[in-house]
């Protein structure tokens, strides 16, 4: 009874694991992210997380032999390579087919069953390996890799368990001849039938790989992701191709209130820009940052910003996935913080302390940040969720919504979108346009200390590809 238990939970561990293998393989020739339970833990958007499972299967280990989906200069060839999700799902396929076809050997033919475990041992060296690989040479783990390499783990220990055991010794010292033991395991037959099954699917698995739809599919996203790389390249090299590229775009109008949280330095022409945010999004702190840090210092604070709302949380906005369960919570204390004077200094908070926003949801949570930042938690508590709150986050959220936003953070200088990467964090980017703003629009030279930021020239970024992924 118990060889029946091990097997059904091998099978379903190796299944399980061939599956998720499956996903990721899809996902790799695709570009298209899972959705649903495929998805679970590996948003990169997180707060605080280290799970990205993107980042990991683009990564140069994410190919056999490691490395040679690389780029490769101009004329030189490139070498083959074969997803490590694919060899997965055929490793994962091949022991789900012997486990159903075969299971346990009788003790005659343990020979099969030890031949198995090596195939299994393999497998467990390679898993054990790739996790030494995302723990040391990658700064992201990949949850459903995870997944597979534990599986195959349980495989494993299911197998040693299964093996086969010597006949029990009867009163004469017979052996006895117990299910298993006695008959030969598996007949000619069914060991010709698993056979023929596994070297089905290993025809199938191969076939669906080099098939001409797949592999036309697969060069397309690997040329897409090596021009995407050759952008990023030139525009992080040269702030100049950035600004032009920005330069070109069309702008949009982007409704706005007389009591919108903005943010400006009066005296003179202010840069515009506004963002469409989410407070429960790393990336949008990481350009918060960015604005106070980079942005301004070189148009001496004569920047204009504008903060709009877009939460990824369905509590007040229409988008697929809850994200950020407690972003819309988070909004609504900034404007509820806003009738008190205070959004800025709310922005700041939020931003600071994202690991702490579900505390937002318990009168405790907010009365202790109430108290952080000098409002009136009473007043702030009873604002929260009023109509005129909830209201203007769905208009910003509408306003996205009409302007295509779907992912967070979108800013908008003029009217033009700037990409989060080759511009919004790219320092040679900000100097051209510094550099345009006082020179070309104010036509005077800037302040002493702004023009020794631009004469001593960005800080150098290091090109590489910053994934395919806007933001949250």
């Amino acid at each position: 009874m118990k060889v029946i238990v091990f097997r059904i939970a091998a099978v379903a561990c190796a299944a399980a694991a061939g599956l998720i293998s499956y996903d990721l393989y899809r996902e790799h020739v695709t570009g298209q992210a899972s959705t649903g339970v495929l998805s679970l833990g590996c948003e990169a958007n997180a707060p605080d997380s280290v799970f990205d499972c993107r980042k990991v299967t683009t990564s140069r280990w994410a190919v056999f032999p490691f490395g040679s989906g690389e780029p490769v200069r101009e004329g030189q060839a490139r070498k083959p390579a074969v997803p490590v999700a694919m060899l997965g799902w055929f490793y994962f396929t091949m022991l789900t087919i012997w486990l159903v076809g075969v299971g346990r050997p009788s003790y005659a033919r343990r020979g099969l069953h030890w031949l198995a475990l090596a195939f299994n041992a393999l497998g467990l060296a390679a898993s054990l390996g790739f996790v030494f690989i995302m723990a040391t040479k990658l700064d992201a783990w990949c949850l459903r890799c995870l997944a597979t390499h534990v599986l195959n783990a349980g495989v494993f220990v299911l197998l040693v368990l299964m093996r086969p055991r010597g006949a029990a010794k009867t009163g004469a010292g017979a052996p006895a001849t117990a299910a298993g033991v006695g008959a030969a395991h598996p007949a000619a037959p069914t060991l010709v039938m698993t056979g023929l099954t596994m070297f089905a699917a290993h025809v199938f698995i191969n076939g669906a790989h080099l098939h001409p739809g797949v592999r036309a599919m697969a060069l397309r996203l690997d040329h897409e992701r090596n021009q995407y790389k050759k952008l990023a390249d030139t525009y992080l090299e040269d702030g100049k191709a950035a600004f032009d590229a920005w330069f070109r775009r069309t702008g949009v109008q982007i409704a706005s209130r007389p009591d919108d949280p903005t943010k400006v330095r009066e005296g003179q022409k202010p840069l515009p820009l506004v963002v469409f945010s989410d407070f429960e999004c790393p990336q949008c702190a990481e350009v918060a940052k960015a604005v106070k840090s980079l942005v301004e210092p070189l148009f001496d604070g004569y920047v204009k910003l504008t903060f709009k709302h877009y939460p990824i949380c369905t509590k007040c906005n229409r988008v697929a996935k809850n994200a950020h369960p407690y972003a819309c919570d988070a909004a609504y204390f900034a404007e509820a913080a806003r009738l008190q004077g205070k959004f800025w200094e709310a922005h700041d908070w939020l931003f600071a302390n994202q690991n702490r926003l579900k505390s937002l949801t318990t009168e405790e949570g907010l009365r202790a940040a109430a108290k952080a930042l000098s409002l009136d938690p009473d007043l702030l508590i009873g604002e929260m969720n009023s109509e005129e709150v909830v209201q203007r986050v769905m208009e910003d959220v509408e306003e996205g919504v009409r302007l295509k936003v779907s992912a967070t953070p979108v800013v908008y200088m003029e009217g033009k979108p700037l990409n989060n990467y080759f511009e919004m964090k790219n320092p040679r980017f900000w100097h051209e346009v510094a550099r345009a703003y006082w020179y070309d629009i104010l036509k005077k030279p800037p302040p002493e200390h702004v023009k020794k930021l631009l004469d001593a020239g960005p800080t150098p970024v290091t090109p590489g590809s910053p994934g395919s992924r806007a933001g949250s």
